[in-house]
C-alpha cells in the first residue's frame, strides 16, 4: 500500500468519481435512492476542485482518497472490498501528522463514521439539521480533543 498527495486535477477525477459512488452507496445506505442519485453531479464537481487529496494505491490501483481543506477532513472513501482493512486509519493519521487536521463532519445517520472517527480522537462539537445540499440529514460536526 503507498499513500501519495497530489492537488486534484482532471487527471483522477475519473477514478476518484468511481471510488465515491462505490463507497457511498455502501456506507452511505440512509440515504434514500432518489437523494443519492441527485447529489451524485455534485460530488463529480466538487472533485474538480485544486483540494488537497491523499490517494492510497494497491498495486498501482488507487483505492481510496480523502480531501483536505484548512485542517479539515472533507471525505474519506474506500472502495468498498477495501473496508475494514485499516486504510482509513492510515489516511486519518496521515492527515493528522501531515496537515494537522482538526475537524472533521458527518452524517449524523453515519454511525459506523462517526464511531471511526471517535475512535482517532474525534468529539462531537455541534450539529446543523440540514447537509450541504440542503437536505434533511443532520451534520455534526467533530474536532480532535486536544
Amino acid at each position: 500500500m503507498e499513500i501519495k498527495e497530489i492537488i486534484l486535477d482532471e487527471t483522477h477525477k475519473a477514478a476518484l468519481n468511481d471510488i465515491w459512488y462505490k463507497s457511498a452507496k455502501h456506507t452511505h445506505n440512509f440515504l434514500s435512492t432518489a437523494d443519492f442519485e441527485a447529489i451524485a453531479p455534485r460530488v463529480k464537481s466538487i472533485l474538480q476542485g485544486k483540494e488537497t487529496a491523499i490517494l492510497v494505491y494497491e498495486q498501482n490501483k488507487i483505492i481510496a482518497f480523502s480531501t483536505i481543506k484548512a485542517k479539515h477532513i472533507e471525505s474519506i472513501f474506500v472502495l468498498p472490498e477495501y473496508i475494514r482493512q485499516g486504510i482509513g486509519s492510515k489516511i486519518v493519521e496521515y492527515a493528522k501528522q501531515k496537515h494537522e487536521v482538526e475537524t472533521v463532519d458527518v452524517n449524523k445517520q453515519n454511525e459506523n463514521a462517526i464511531n471511526f472517527y471517535k475512535k482517532h480522537g474525534f468529539v462531537i462539537s455541534g450539529e446543523t439539521d440540514k447537509d450541504a445540499f440542503g437536505k434533511g440529514y443532520p451534520i455534526l460536526h467533530l474536532h480532535l480533543k486536544k
